[in-house]
């Protein structure tokens, strides 16, 4: 993988160095090197690197394996273990953490770059298939809500909850447009109880009329730096926005808006997935 961005954890400067050399020979970015567990985590919840190059051995309090774990379960980012020790039992316990390789120190960069492509290969596969598995379950979860004999309002809860989940969205609204005030009305939410939803959003200037007008969904990565203001929802801590149609054949009947306090939440295969289930509200 071509540019790949790895995080380098390294807590010798010497063999630190060593490390970002070979890295950067080989093609790589190494935008920084960390020397301890804590700031590791919080460096790699902050660049979302492709890979992580983690020593086992750290200074601090927190050792390679236990930053490595939080690392993985927190931003599933795939972790490649450096050692100078080819003892069994440190093999045993990193080996636990689901790690992508495991490389002794001295290494060759022959080693190095191999170990990280397959790495990085087997991460693209399993991120591929887990995420087919969860469109299909997201697909069957919306079809049982739809088939229940529920009244619309409690159809559109229910499409708006399993919506919530699949994008892991703080907050999920759907809204309708009344011809007579060109208003676009709240009808059904769901996500943070306690967050401020308009009852109505004005279809000329906001990002949900952008998305009716134009009939194609509105993704936002960043609301403080998008043309559209929305001061409602940056005073609430919204950073990326995802406004969808409601299309049924020649007509918008209104749209859904995802919310997320993380910028860039929403990718485009999520898009085209939320698009459709969208749609399918227009059949209703």
């Amino acid at each position: 993988m071509s540019n790949a961005q790895i995080l380098v954890v390294e807590d010798e400067s010497i063999a630190a160095t060593h490390i970002q050399r070979a890295l950067k020979s080989l093609g790589y970015e190494v935008p920084v090197v960390i020397d301890t567990g804590e700031e590791a985590i919080i460096k790699a919840g902050e660049i979302l690197p492709d890979l992580v190059l983690m020593d086992i051995i750290l200074k601090g309090k927190m050792d390679g394996v236990e930053a490595a774990e939080q690392i993985r379960s927190s931003y599933d980012i795939p972790v490649i273990y450096l050692t100078a020790s080819s003892d069994s039992s440190t093999f045993q316990r990193a080996k636990v953490t689901e790690p992508f390789g495991y490389i002794l120190k001295p290494f060759e960069e022959s080693v190095l770059r191999t170990t990280i492509e397959i790495a990085l290969y087997k991460h693209e596969i399993e991120s591929n298939l887990k995420q087919k598995s969860e469109e299909v379950e997201a697909l069957y979860a919306v079809a049982r809500i739809l088939a229940q004999s529920w009244n619309f309002e409690e159809k559109c809860k229910g499409v708006l909850e399993a919506l919530s989940q699949i994008a892991r969205a703080d907050m999920t609204t759907m809204r309708v447009l009344d011809p007579n005030d060109k208003q676009l009305h709240l009808v059904a939410s769901a996500g943070a109880a306690n967050w401020n939803r308009p009852e109505s959003l004005p279809l000329e200037g906001s990002i949900s009329g952008k998305a009716f007008q134009g009939r194609e969904p509105v993704v936002v990565n960043d609301l403080l730096t998008y043309p559209l203001k929305d001061p409602v929802a940056i005073e609430q801590g919204i950073r990326s926005l995802l406004s969808l149609p409601i299309r049924a054949d020649r007509w918008t009947l209104g749209v859904i808006n995802l919310a997320s306090r993380n910028p860039n939440q929403f990718s485009p295969k999520l898009v085209n997935l939320l698009s459709g289930i969208a749609d399918g509200l227009g059949s209703l």
